[in-house]
């Protein structure tokens, strides 16, 4: 074979070609070393915060709680909002007094089919 058989790298591929494949052999101690670490780090006590995170459960426990009694409870200093007036339902004396007899007769004979017609012939007539 001859040189051109071979394609011609550049300088930068060429580099890493004489540098090898990029593997790498730790040093005969190394896990020697990283044992002892492991072991040395074991034997460490961890610190155990059990009272910092009681006090973080508590006070996050009195926050919902204050904030259910704030949406939970009706305000009662007496006030009366716009919106508690448009939220009351009118009784029914009122809803019957804004009825006239000819809206009665035009929806009863409007609904006829659904009367009994012996009960609606032996009811007084409206006046």
């Amino acid at each position: 074979m001859s040189d051109h058989d071979e394609p011609r790298l550049g300088e930068f591929l060429s580099g890493l070609r004489e540098k090898g494949d990029g593997f790498r052999v730790p040093s005969p101690d190394y896990l020697d070393e990283l044992t002892n670490r492991a072991l040395s780090q074991g034997r460490n006590p961890v610190p155990v915060r059990t009272m910092a995170r009681t006090r973080w459960a508590a006070a996050a426990a009195v926050m919902l709680l204050l904030l259910a009694t704030f949406l939970l409870l009706p305000t009662t200093d007496g006030k009366q909002t716009a919106a508690d007036d448009t939220t009351k339902q009118p009784s029914s004396e009122m809803l019957l007094a804004d009825l006239d007899a000819e809206d009665i007769d035009a929806y009863i004979s409007d609904q006829l089919d659904d009367f009994e017609s012996e009960l609606y012939a032996n009811a007084p007539v409206n006046e």
